[in-house]
């Protein structure tokens, strides 16, 4: 994948890595707090104060270091206007808090997606897990990688990137296993799911139902195969996503089966269907997904 130049790579994975840490320290003093104020959008979903609270630490960062990249945020600056002017550059695509419906409901599957976007591509991503204590990040020298790592605390400082024990993901497969497939879905799709894998004609082996852009990470962590996904999602809940299962040698693509790309319509934020797949599996024979 080609990199938008001059922007320092390596800089902007630590910086992108220290703002999740960050921002993730600021969600989970909210997890599970009955000071954690919760509030519905204009579109009827939540929003809450650990939302408010991430996206302002993630925000900050990337204008210090990055002054001159658009921002495009789930919270602020989200509108089709913004949108669609950010859409003819390269920008970063922020979700301060993905899953804000399971954090609310006091599950630990969220997360923390910063995603840098160039020519309509997702080409660098960092999640953070900060309930399980994972964050993800695609390398400047391609792959991503994954490490262990507790939100720091406050004005603890932020380990550097090179500091931290990063691991391989794991690789695809054998061929002969592919046909016996460990499945993820969102939930409330598993009547959906379950009618598309019939159709389909697909072996599962396992599936479940996790919130959020977790799920990518799993398939990338070689822990699952594949993620069809029917609901709306939007923009910022799958880019950061995206870049990191992509530079494993996964897969994601739209629901008419090409790769999924951002700033494809004026200032659309929504998504078409997709589905995700690990590394050595294809979208070839399978029955599309529509929106």
């Amino acid at each position: 994948m080609i990199m938008p130049s001059p922007i320092d790579m390596t800089a902007l994975a630590e910086v992108c890595v220290g703002a999740a840490l960050r921002a993730g320290t600021a969600t989970m003093r909210e997890f599970r707090s009955p000071d954690c104020r919760v509030e519905r959008k204009s579109d009827g979903s939540p929003v809450t104060s650990a939302d408010l609270a991430a996206e302002r630490i993630i925000l900050e960062a990337l204008a210090l270091r990055f002054p001159g990249i658009p921002v495009v945020s789930e919270e602020a600056g989200a509108d089709s206007g913004s949108i669609a002017g950010a859409a003819r550059s390269t920008f970063f695509l922020i979700d301060p808090l993905d899953g804000t419906r399971e954090f609310s409901n006091g599950c630990p599957e969220f997360t923390v997606n910063i995603a840098l976007i160039h020519g309509g591509r997702p080409v660098a991503g960092v999640i953070y897990a900060p309930a399980f204590g994972e964050v993800y990040v695609t390398m400047p020298d391609g792959g991503s990688r994954w490490a262990a790592i507790s939100p720091p605390e406050p004005d603890a400082p932020v380990p550097r990137l090179a500091e931290l024990p990063l691991k391989p993901m794991a690789g695809p497969r054998p061929p002969e296993q592919s046909a016996h497939l460990r499945l993820l879905l969102s939930p409330r799709e598993s009547d959906q799911v379950s009618d598309w894998v019939a159709r389909s004609g697909l072996s599962i082996d396992t599936r479940a139902e996790i919130g959020s852009s977790y799920k990518f990470c799993l398939i990338a962590r070689g822990d699952a195969d594949i993620y069809p996904r029917f609901g709306t999602t939007m923009i910022w809940d799958t880019a950061a996503a995206q870049a990191i299962l992509e530079a494993t040698g996964g897969s994601v693509l739209s629901g008419s089966g090409e790769p999924l790309t951002y700033g494809r319509t004026a200032g659309d934020p929504r998504n078409t269907s997709f589905l995700a797949l690990a590394a050595g599996l294809s979208g070839a024979g399978l029955m599309p997904l529509r929106t």
